[in-house]
């Protein structure tokens, strides 16, 4: 019989929780293939959630728990479940239901088959924005291209099957910025995907903003790919062509009488310091993200701080 860990992240889900305990208690049953550890991460909560959690775990002799000192995020909250996680089989998964538990059977059926990583991908991204999947889009595309090999897996989060090898070796990387989404096709191993359609949340509402979207995307960028160093050079030698280009081309309109009147020279001349200026803050700015990364391995803190855990009587055994 082996053990299958559910990782689940939660931050301000006292509306949600009620609803997920059933849900689970209803789904995953100890048979003679498995048996099932839920392991919520508190990711310092400021309503009902931690209290809810306690009431649950001393009814349900399957769940543990950590509840962080702080808000973090829900990478921490991750990594802190995956380090924690007893499992033979690790799947982290939220518990808004819009990745849908009941595809961890599926998963767990391609694990019966072989495979050591099993993504849960969706089908469709119908139910987002047009400028959600237009990002979206651009991101998985950028990333990928720049990097000049498939880092992360389009419309593939943190929902998915891991071994227990794949657990040990994710938590024996060393960097500060850990980003499941490129670590884990870094790692490798034989992999397949599962699809699902995601749906809407049942309670309580999302805790990602376009500004929480924008920074969890900053962050995986710079963390899968470091090819962008070489970019300033290279925009360099564009800028001063175009400027050499555009200076030669203007001074000889001007000398061959095409230009009649001197304000055009100005216009000119400031189109350019906006066009170099805006060149450069974009340089800067990804060189900025990579400085960032730098700043947080070399201070080498703890990521999070647990303030409390409990750990599920059946598992402790």
């Amino acid at each position: 019989m082996k053990l299958v860990s559910l990782v689940v992240p939660v931050y301000n889900e006292e509306e949600m929780l009620p609803i997920f305990f059933k849900k689970i208690e209803e789904l995953f049953h100890d048979d003679d293939n498995y048996h099932y550890e839920f392991l919520l991460i508190n990711d310092g909560s400021k309503d009902k959630t931690l209290d809810i959690i306690k009431e649950e775990a001393q009814k349900n002799d399957r769940l543990s728990y950590i509840s962080f000192s702080r808000n973090y995020s829900q990478e921490c909250a991750v990594e802190a479940g995956l380090r924690s996680a007893k499992g033979d089989v690790v799947i982290p998964l939220d518990c808004d239901f819009q990745d849908p538990p009941e595809v961890v059977f599926d998963m767990l059926k391609k694990y019966e088959e072989g495979y050591e990583v099993v993504n849960g991908k969706r089908s469709n991204r119908d139910d987002d924005t047009a400028m959600k999947k237009t990002t979206a889009g651009l991101f998985y595309k950028l990333t990928n291209k720049v990097a000049g090999k498939k880092v992360i897996e389009e419309n593939v989060c943190f929902y998915r099957l891991m071994s227990r090898r794949v657990v040990d070796y994710i938590n024996s990387l060393p960097e500060a910025s850990r980003i499941l989404r490129s670590q884990v096709p870094y790692i490798g191993f034989k992999t397949c995907d599962v699809f699902f359609a995601r749906k809407k949340r049942e309670a309580g509402k999302t805790k990602y903003n376009y500004s929480k979207l924008m920074g969890v995307a900053a962050k995986t960028f710079a963390a899968s790919t470091a090819n962008l160093l070489s970019f300033p050079f290279k925009i360099s030698i564009g800028i001063g062509l175009f400027s050499f280009l555009g200076t030669f081309v203007f001074l000889l309109c001007y000398y061959c009488d095409r230009i009649h009147s001197f304000y055009y020279l100005p216009i000119l001349i400031l189109m350019i310091v906006l066009l170099a200026t805006a060149i450069l803050m974009l340089v800067f700015s990804i060189h900025s993200l990579y400085l960032k990364n730098i700043y947080e391995n070399v201070q080498n803190r703890p990521r999070y701080f647990i303030e409390e855990y409990h750990v599920a009587d059946k598992i402790n055994k």
